[in-house]
């Protein structure tokens, strides 16, 4: 029975992913992304030193990479797609370390890949957006699996990421691993004097990208904080909403969900 609901589940998440699929290609159509706005990759090494002089601008090379496919819209959309996915499968990875059932997996997959698509109806809509957040979904994996198979050095494993994923993927990546990586540690280190290097750690993520605009990268102040920068004009420029937002607070809030179920569910248990 089992096995059965596992195969029906994975069957379901191939439809949903080619219904995305579809809609990517015929309703979003990636070749309007290219066209409007104007990507470029270049593979000498002058435009690679451009993207490597500012926090995220790894993801954002990867992220040109990637989009330059959107020419052709079959291939663009797949890609599209497989981001959107890969993001899905890891949350449920993640919900999985908490609540031991598969029982939300296809909802969870479903409303990511949902606001990944969606995002994608504004034309001027920057793809490295979803880039950098599929890279902080991989680091709050990471973490999570470290702090479970080498307990004693979770401290450190949190700093070293959170620097890390700042200057892979920028400030808003970070926040959004911190958020996770503050929920996990308060799930899997329920001591108290496990505890008490969160404060520090909330001290780090919120002034590292002020510590590195002040000092380090010749960058915007609102650079380094938010999600999405501007490179075209300012009338043409992606303007983020709920949907984006909804997005980067997504997988936190599932954690946060996932923790608060297990903990009613064995509150009932005793009664």
């Amino acid at each position: 029975m089992q096995q059965y609901f596992r195969y029906l589940t994975g069957l379901m998440f191939l439809i949903i992913s080619l219904a995305a699929w579809w809609f990517t290609v015929h309703v979003i159509n990636p070749e309007l992304h290219y066209f409007l706005q104007q990507s470029a990759f270049l593979t000498n090494r002058l435009f690679f030193l451009g993207y490597i002089r500012y926090p995220g601008g790894v993801a954002d090379y990867l992220s040109e990479f990637i989009s330059q496919f959107f020419y052709y819209k079959i291939f663009g959309s797949l890609l599209i797609v497989l981001v959107a996915s890969m993001l899905g499968i890891i949350a449920i990875k993640l919900i999985k370390r908490i609540a031991a059932q598969g029982k939300l997996n296809f909802m969870i997959f479903s409303l990511i890949l949902l606001l990944s698509i969606l995002v994608q109806c504004n034309y001027y809509y920057p793809f490295y957006a979803s880039i950098r957040l599929l890279i902080t979904f991989a680091f709050i994996g990471l973490f999570t699996d470290l702090i479970i198979k080498f307990p004693r050095i979770r401290f450190l494993t949190g700093f070293l990421l959170a620097f890390l994923l700042f200057y892979l993927a920028g400030g808003a990546a970070l926040f959004a691993f911190a958020v996770s990586a503050i929920l996990m540690q308060l799930w899997f280190s329920p001591k108290p004097k496990d505890l008490i290097i969160l404060p520090f750690f909330i001290v780090f993520c919120g002034f590292l990208p002020f510590i590195a605009y002040k000092y380090f990268f010749l960058v915007d102040f609102s650079l380094v904080y938010s999600i999405t920068h501007s490179k075209t004009p300012l009338i043409l420029r992606y303007l983020p909403d709920y949907k984006i937002y909804a997005l980067y607070s997504i997988l936190p809030a599932y954690i946060l969900c996932a923790i608060f179920y297990v903990k009613i569910k064995n509150i009932f248990k005793r009664f």
